[in-house]
């Protein structure tokens, strides 16, 4: 692989031919982002440990990482961003291998101390985190999701209790973890938090403070959530009514039959400073709770419905309208022309067939169907 010195960013995480890293990349002392995929190394390179600006490293679906990689990345001193993801055994396993792997994560992940940013995501052989996180006194975020929890079911059922020693985290991302059932009770001590995504996991009830409640700005949870009416200066609201078919993150169809009322949706009244919401699963009876949302500029509907309320004008800042799955609906309401922010509207796999007739009086509406 030819070295691009004068370049800052490397990415070649596509690149399954790249076998070992040339003893030449050390040259590379501007590289500040390097990024690695589908790459079958041997061994981890030591070479890495000396590209000295090194800032941010990627390293996705290469084997499990040992504590001599770890001790190569410890000697890069601007180290701040770190993603070790879809990591598998070493040699070649077969996909439908009956062997089961399980990996832990080395303790000496505790000696990137520097470290602002830690993405583990779709890790499935990963069963455990190392008590030593609790060094990472600077980590900001915490990704430990599963992007792909419809094919693979990651092993990672609890959470270290050192958790709450991080106390500069702002977000901690377990979306997916569907074998985790509870958060530790030292989590209170995580008083920056502002994004919190526990959607697709068991977890039934968590043990937040009213302070850290009020002051997270996102928010991704399966229904019911209790403490909803206290997150009052939430931003970004994705709320899981029922079971989704999900691939990389993404929603494609929902299977839940459950209808949701009025009053089982009414927590979401109280949030009025949410700007954008995503509902996903389930039949909603009724749409109207939405008009007392007046700040929101993004809606997203996941849900089968077979109407938006006549007075949705009063969302006078909402810009962007998406809605999948609603099969019940025919035809979107003519108020909808008069909020001047609105300039998108995608509808997929809904019921209705055709643009709406009122849209000629707003070409300045891009819509879709789908």
């Amino acid at each position: 692989v030819p070295i691009v010195p004068t370049e800052p960013r490397l990415d070649l995480e596509l690149d399954d031919e790249l076998i070992q890293i040339p003893d030449n990349w050390k040259n590379l002392k501007r590289l500040k982002d390097l990024r690695l995929g589908y790459s079958d190394f041997e061994k981890f390179s030591e070479v890495i440990g000396q590209l000295s600006s090194l800032g941010s490293f990627s390293y996705d679906s290469g084997i499990y990482i040992d504590d001599k990689a770890i001790a190569t990345l410890a000697k890069l001193p601007l180290l701040k961003k770190l993603a070790f993801t879809k990591m598998v055994p070493p040699g070649d396993l077969p996909i439908d291998s009956e062997k089961e792997y399980s990996f832990i994560f080395p303790e000496s992940l505790g000696q990137l101390e520097c470290l602002e940013e830690l993405d583990l995501s779709t890790n499935v052989e990963m069963s455990a985190l190392p008590e030593s996180i609790k060094y990472l006194k600077n980590l900001k975020k915490l990704t430990l999701s599963n992007d792909d929890s419809d094919v693979w079911t990651i092993q990672l059922d609890s959470i270290p209790t050192t958790i709450g020693e991080l106390t500069n985290l702002e977000e901690l991302k377990l979306f997916g973890l569907v074998n985790l059932s509870l958060l530790p009770e030292s989590i209170i001590n995580l008083n920056k938090l502002r994004v919190l995504d526990i959607r697709e996991t068991d977890i039934q009830h968590i043990n937040l403070t009213h302070y850290q409640l009020t002051r997270l700005e996102w928010l991704g949870v399966n229904y019911p959530f209790a403490p909803l009416t206290q997150c009052h200066s939430l931003k970004e609201l994705n709320y899981l009514l029922g079971d989704a078919f999900l691939f990389r993150g993404k929603f494609y169809k929902t299977s839940a039959k459950k209808p949701f009322d009025r009053k089982d949706l009414e927590p979401l009244t109280n949030l009025s400073s949410l700007e954008k919401l995503y509902i996903h699963g389930g039949i909603l009876t009724g749409t109207h709770f939405l008009t007392e949302l007046t700040h929101l500029e993004e809606l997203g509907l996941s849900s089968n419905f077979s109407f938006l309320p006549a007075n949705i004008d009063k969302l006078q800042k909402l810009r962007r309208l998406n809605i999948w799955g609603a099969t019940a609906l025919t035809s979107l309401p003519e108020t909808l022309a008069l909020i001047p922010a609105l300039k998108y509207i995608r509808c997929a796999s809904c019921g209705i067939k055709e643009p709406p007739a009122w849209l000629k009086d707003r070409p300045d509406i891009k819509f879709e169907i789908e």
